[in-house]
């Protein structure tokens, strides 16, 4: 469980002023999944985290700072325990501290055309 995302979520979600439902009907998600988030029941999907950060307009640092000990030790977190080796480097390095705050694009393959698609032998 990672209580400490959940807070985060829960925290930004009240600074919008958002209930549970209005939140759920922003990320497109049920209201029992988002509350399951907060307590810490669940954690989201990769997928699931970028819709969270972009709804609420924050950076994923934002939410995952110090539930994340070092960008070296991101992988032994509890969400990404559960993330491939390709996503755990990927996670590693938007955590690396000189791109901590970049902010996630609304459609990656716009922003990024093909490297999406080849951006696995970098890692």
């Amino acid at each position: 469980m990672n209580t400490l995302l959940g807070q985060r979520i829960r925290e930004q979600r009240k600074e919008k002023g958002w209930t549970i439902e209005q939140f759920a009907e922003r990320v497109e998600l049920s209201a029992n999944y988002v509350g399951d988030l907060e307590r810490g029941v669940k954690i989201p999907k990769l997928e699931t985290f970028i819709r969270i950060v972009e709804v609420l307009d924050v950076s994923a640092d934002v939410l995952i700072r110090d539930s994340v000990a070092s960008a070296s030790h991101v992988a032994d977190d509890e969400l990404c325990k559960k993330l491939s080796p390709y996503w755990q480097n990927t996670l590693r390095y938007i955590t690396f501290p000189p791109f901590r705050g970049i902010r996630t694009h609304s459609d990656p393959s716009s922003a990024m055309g093909n490297a999406a698609a080849h951006s696995r032998r970098f890692f």
